[in-house]
Formats: structure tokens, C-alpha cells, sequence
């Protein structure tokens, strides 16, 4: 991650297949992807496209509705920072 982290939260998920979960939460959190590039060693430009902005709470709901299968009907609004039904 080229940076020091703090883990805020950690979620378990049982029988589901971890690159579609990766898939959609991806896909349910895309327009609050934090958009930067890092520059690393030789100063090599990186835009890493794990890095999400959003409150916890959106988050753990976000986990929630993947493990019900709910998230596909809901994304995430940025503006409001909530989880909000989709338009059908």
C-alpha cells in the first residue's frame, strides 16, 4: 500500500466467492473511488483503484446486504454518504 494503514473493521464472509464479493463491492462503491496516483520507487506513477471513500456505516451495511445478496439492488450515493435503493 507504499503507506502506513489502520484496519477500521474486519467483516467475514463464508461460502461466496471472493472475486466476485471484490466485483461488487467494487462496482457498489465506484463513485467514491479515491482518485490519486502514488508515486513509488523510481518514481514510478501507480492509481491504485482500492481505496474507497465512505463512512464506516455505509461500509458495514455495504458487507451486510452482500451477505444477504441485497447489494445489487442498492449502491452508494457519495453526496449523501448513504446506501440508497437502486432506480429498479
Amino acid at each position: 500500500m507504499m503507506a502506513d494503514v489502520q484496519i477500521a473493521i474486519e467483516c467475514e464472509v463464508y461460502n461466496a466467492n471472493p472475486q466476485k464479493c471484490e466485483k461488487l463491492i467494487h462496482r457498489f462503491f465506484a463513485n467514491a473511488c479515491l482518485n490519486l496516483d502514488v508515486h513509488g520507487i523510481c518514481n514510478k506513477r501507480y492509481s491504485p483503484r482500492e481505496w474507497f471513500v465512505a463512512p464506516l456505516h455505509a461500509i458495514e451495511s455495504a458487507v451486510e446486504m452482500l451477505i444477504s445478496g441485497d447489494i445489487v439492488k442498492y449502491r452508494y450515493d457519495h453526496l449523501s454518504e448513504e446506501n440508497t435503493p437502486t432506480d429498479g
